[in-house]
């Protein structure tokens, strides 16, 4: 017997203790003949197949890439294991690389486990030899486009004899998770498990779980499952309730350590059910199987399904079928992928009347899971152990027989089958009495009357399309309903759509008119508010046909104001159609106005705003514009003719702006009257002789010589003026005369003022110059 065979018979033959139990049976041949039977696609054996190979001892599947375990194969060394790699090319599965380990040696059994995923696989060895015997170890291979290669080799840190780490694994993303049967940590035999994370350039132990309540013998890690930061390992030698009855843990991972959180048992459980033989965790859910439970026969096996509620886990259901035969190990290997569970039984007597071997399949429709297939080897032969191990993805099925003995006594083969996917819907919203008829790809009809889950009798395989459609509505009341997912492609899970069924509705619609761009409208019915941002028809809601409404209009637009008003009817009774609402908004207008001040009297200004609206103001006071302007529209106010008689100049203050929600009242104009210069121009003034005048009395101006003077004191438009000698010239004296001396000032300078001087006697007779050759000298 080879040394690693120990751990196979334990699950092959156990004690057959008889237990009676709930258990669900079914008829298989009423379930499979409302489906697609799975296709068998492919049977495949090693090219170098030999005798004892044990070629499906394991089997791994993912999208189009098969793993098949031979772990006594002997090219490299006898009984060193290698594991083959297939992949599919759209018709058939093609061999592309056969694995084995860089230091495989005799005996390692590399090959026993595979978890595969994408680009990575994890196989184990877990009777490799080094650093001690049957310590076992496991391989890390990447594939890098080409080529699987190996990538690292992984022990545990405390390897010890006889630990047999590797003999179960599993892979998810940058974790593994590996077990070590015959680790003593906690007892002879008790089992461990170890966690190793990868850290972007290697792998690294990070973690060693054992069972909280381990004891010698209970076999913890005969079965692994890792889903991210959940693991569920079996212990199925626990002693829980009887002898080997077995037992499973749920780890979780907080962060920064891993916790066991609960464990999880049979409801039934019973000596030598060996329940924890195989485990499956995927999101909140998990399937154990207990291969030698007695369900339906003598130790025939089952499976338990558990769901995580988000606080702990419970059994839902327990699993097997009528017809296995005492020690047909239903159970031995499950796999869980969505809502189907795939169940190996490889002493099963379905195919032929000796055990050969069989695969179950469970699909969940909604509420229990029922079995929609069996798998069978179309050359099932005695001992086969078809189902041994088990692997599916994106529909596919591989299960292995690692007893076929084409090539030789226990050579080993594995089968690929094809399966098909119920599709199924939810129907929600139908009343008593109420059905409705729905169509699968125009063809597959199904009459549905009630709510909840019902399946089309025919399956698709993976890439096939469905398009659920609605045949005939609901009716008394009628109702639509729509399939909301309801068209795509098979890919990896059962086909579940949703159908929603709802009460016709009929549309309030809102006409609305002459909201401005910018603007928001609230029309309210109850609690129920619904904004209006633009003109036209729009809907503001679906009621039940024969429902009352009444809506107001609960926020008027500001921005800018408007005022908006029903223009039909807002509260009535829905009776078979759209409800038309007329709604008409016009903007609000607001005046433009101010204060007018230092206008002369008898004076007219003329104001215009936004170069079009004139405004003539005669008096001083308040004014407003004749033109109202819509809010937040601009106003610009600006004097169009200035006041004449007398000539005034009028500024306008505050004079631009936006309305804002208010008349505008705080435009200024200021009017102030246009003053002028008066001007004398002076002749005849003796050099060294001085005068001074005066305007109205005031304003000296000194003169001192002949030129051009202005007076400091200018004169308001249409007001007097009179110019005075105020002081005549002295020295010497001299008469002068002031011509155009007074007048009114008519809108500009006065500049026609002249004072003339006169040589005068004093300066005659002062120098004696009494004759006139004298005089004619001092011109």
């Amino acid at each position: 017997m080879k040394k690693y065979s120990i751990w196979l018979l334990l699950i092959l033959s156990a004690s057959t203790s008889q237990i009676l139990a709930a258990s669900n049976e079914f008829d298989g041949a009423s379930q499979l003949n409302a489906i697609k039977q799975a296709v068998f696609e492919q049977k495949l054996t090693a090219a170098d197949g030999a005798a004892e190979a044990r070629y499906g001892i394991s089997v791994a599947l993912w999208e189009d890439v098969a793993m098949i375990g031979a772990d006594f194969d002997d090219e490299v060394a006898v009984d060193a294991g290698a594991v083959y790699v297939y992949t599919f090319d759209g018709g058939s599965w093609v061999f592309q690389q056969k694995l084995m380990a860089s230091d495989a040696d005799q005996g390692d059994g590399f090959g026993g486990s595979i978890s595969l995923q994408g680009d990575r696989v994890v196989i184990g060895s877990p009777l490799d030899n080094s650093p001690a015997g049957d310590s076992g170890s496991a391989y890390v291979f990447q594939y890098n486009g080409s080529a699987w290669l190996e990538q690292q080799k992984l022990t545990a840190s405390d390897a010890g004899g006889s630990d047999y780490f590797g003999r179960y694994l599993d892979l998810d993303g940058d974790r593994i998770m590996i077990t070590a049967l015959g680790d003593d940590d906690a007892g002879t035999d008790a089992g461990a498990a170890y966690v190793f994370d990868f850290n972007g350039s290697s792998w690294q132990q990070t973690t060693k779980l054992t069972a909280s309540d381990g004891i010698t013998g209970d076999g913890f890690g005969f079965s692994v499952s890792l889903d991210g930061d959940q693991a569920l390992v079996g212990a199925m030698l626990s002693d829980q309730a009887g002898t080997s009855s077995g037992k499973a843990y749920v780890f979780e991972f907080n962060g920064s350590a891993w916790t066991e959180v609960q464990k999880l048992t049979a409801s039934d459980g019973a000596a030598q059910a060996l329940f924890g033989a195989s485990v499956d965790l995927l999101d909140n859910r998990a399937v154990i199987g207990a291969n030698r439970d007695s369900g339906n026969t003598t130790a025939s096996g089952s499976a338990y399904v558990f769901e995580h509620n988000g606080t702990v886990w419970t059994e839902s259901q327990k699993l097997n079928v009528s017809g296995i035969p005492t020690g047909g190990n239903f159970g031995v290997d499950v796999s869980l992928l969505g809502n189907r569970i795939l169940i190996g039984a490889n002493r099963d007597d379905e195919a032929v009347t000796l055990p050969s071997g069989s695969v179950y399949m469970f699909d969940y429709d909604g509420s229990t899971w029922q079995q929609s297939d069996v798998l069978l080897a179309n050359d099932a032969a005695w001992d086969d152990q078809f189902g041994f191990a088990v692997s599916h993805s994106s529909g596919r099925i591989i299960a292995g027989a690692f007893k076929d003995d084409d090539q030789g006594d226990q050579s080993g083969s594995a089968y690929v089958f094809n399966t098909s996917f119920t599709v199924s819907v939810i129907v929600n919203g139908l009343e008593g009495g109420q059905s409705l008829t729905l169509l699968n790809n125009g063809i597959d009809s199904l009459q549905v009357s009630s709510n909840g889950w019902s399946t089309f009798n025919e399956q698709l395989f993976s890439n096939e399309v469905y398009q659920v459609t609605v045949d005939t509505q609901p009716v008394s009341p009628n109702k639509t309903c729509t399939a909301v997912n309801g068209n795509g492609t098979v890919t990896n899970d059962l086909v579940v759509v949703t159908v929603n069924c709802v009460t016709n509705q009929y549309p309030i619609m809102a006409n609305i008119s002459g909201l401005a761009p910018t603007n928001t409208l609230v029309i309210s019915q109850g609690q129920d508010n619904y904004p209006v941002t633009a003109n036209g028809q729009l809907t503001l809601t679906q009621l039940d046909d024969g429902s009352a409404y009444s809506f107001s209009i609960t926020q008027q637009p500001n921005t800018p104001n408007q005022t908006c008003v029903f223009t039909t009817a807002a509260a009535g009774t829905i009776t078979g159609g759209a409800v038309q609402l007329g709604i008409e908004c016009v903007i609000n207008q607001y005046f433009i106005g101010g204060e007018l001040s230092g206008l002369a009297v008898g004076n007219q200004v003329v104001l215009q705003n936004n170069a079009t609206d004139d405004l003539s103001l005669n008096n001083n006071g308040a004014f407003s514009f004749s033109q109202s302007l819509d809010d937040q529209t601009g106003y610009a106010v600006t004097v169009l003719s200035q006041p004449l008689t007398p000539n005034q100049s009028c500024a306008v203050t505050n004079d631009s702006g936006q309305l804002s929600g208010d008349d505008v009242i705080d435009i200024q104009v200021l009017c102030t009257t246009l003053e002028y210069s008066i001007a004398v121009e002076v002749l005849g003034l003796l050099p060294g002789n001085w005068l001074v005048l005066q305007n109205n009395g005031e304003d000296d101006l000194i003169v001192t010589s002949d030129g051009d003077y202005v007076f400091k004191t200018q004169v308001e438009d249409f007001q007097n003026y009179q110019v005075t000698l105020f002081m005549e010239a002295q020295n010497p004296i001299q008469p002068c005369m002031i011509q155009n001396a007074q007048g009114q000032v008519q809108g500009e300078d006065v500049h026609d003022v002249l004072l003339v001087c006169e040589l005068g006697d004093d300066l005659i007779y002062r120098d004696g110059f009494e004759d006139a050759p004298a005089i004619g000298v001092l011109d």
